[in-house]
């Protein structure tokens, strides 16, 4: 019985500090990552929760497989398409729950004359930082759209620099993956600087990778008066933001954290929609 109880002790212990990697500055993950940590402190006041802001998806669970942090967010399938080859079975890794859907975003200036896909060639167009989903899933849609890099001039921006390059017009388009909630579509969209443009034959890339499922932009999200932007629905594609942890960390963080995902605190302070709506069946989907 001693035995027993030091080691229940010991799996369900708080660590004194807990690393969180987020994302770039403006994204959705950083504002959830903000918000876990204010709630961690609430609830656990001797805990130091640092937050450490990363280029996003593959640094993340290099940062979790080399021990650095102890909670991350991914994108699936970002290794597999950025290093080119299967994902590997990492035993070091567990997930822990969804939190949102991210939602690819293809942006253009609004005096640019890009209509159309195949109207990006010879433009300048943000395709994210090298190792973030954003980069990730800018691959798969210049495949998708017939292009790749040499068709394009590419621009490896993170969410400061696209605003500024958009601002500026030194950037034409932009692909951004991230929730739709995230700070940066709000000062690119909102006020009228940029329009959002299709995905087209969105089923047909939910059939070639597994993790990508269609999605629609509501018309009117990120203006509900006139002119409404997007003036219409627009048509592109999805995939689940998910939180990962170390498969050797404490049952008791991974209870905490758990519980306050999916908390109605949390959910209703972080605009976590899904998680409102299905809950529990959200949080494990696809894992």
């Amino acid at each position: 019985p001693f035995i027993v109880r030091v080691l229940y002790v010991q799996l369900t212990a708080l660590p004194d500090e807990v690393i969180v990697a987020t994302g770039p500055a403006d994204g959705r993950y950083r504002q959830i990552g903000e918000g876990l940590k204010a709630e961690l402190r609430r609830r656990h006041p001797r805990m130091t929760v640092t937050l450490k802001e990363t280029d996003c998806s593959l640094e993340n669970l290099q940062l979790l497989q080399r021990g650095e942090v102890d909670l991350a967010r991914h994108q699936p399938d970002t290794e597999s398409i950025l290093q080119e080859a299967p994902t590997a079975e990492h035993d070091e890794i567990a997930f822990v729950s969804n939190l949102y859907s991210e939602v690819a975003h293809f942006i253009v200036r609004n005096d640019s004359d890009i209509n159309t896909p195949d109207d990006l060639r010879g433009h300048t167009v943000a395709i994210g930082q090298e190792k973030s989903g954003d980069y990730a899933m800018s691959q798969i849609l210049l495949e998708h759209f017939g292009l790749d890099e040499q068709a394009v001039e590419v621009r490896r921006f993170d969410y400061v620099e696209i605003e500024k390059g958009l601002q500026d017009g030194s950037l034409d388009a932009a692909f951004i993956t991230s929730g739709i909630r995230a700070d940066v579509f709000k000062s690119l969209l909102a006020d009228g600087l940029c329009r959002l443009l299709d995905v087209p034959h969105t089923d047909v890339l939910s059939v070639r990778h597994l993790a990508v499922s269609p999605y629609v932009i509501p018309a009117g999200l990120y203006r509900p008066y006139a002119p409404a932007v997007p003036p219409q629905d627009i048509h592109t594609v999805t995939l689940r933001a998910q939180l990962l942890t170390r498969s050797d960390t404490s049952n008791g963080l991974v209870k905490a954290v758990t519980g306050i995902v999916l908390s109605e605190r949390c959910v209703k302070q972080r605009d976590l929609t899904e998680l409102f709506a299905e809950g529990t069946e959200f949080a494990r989907d696809q894992p």
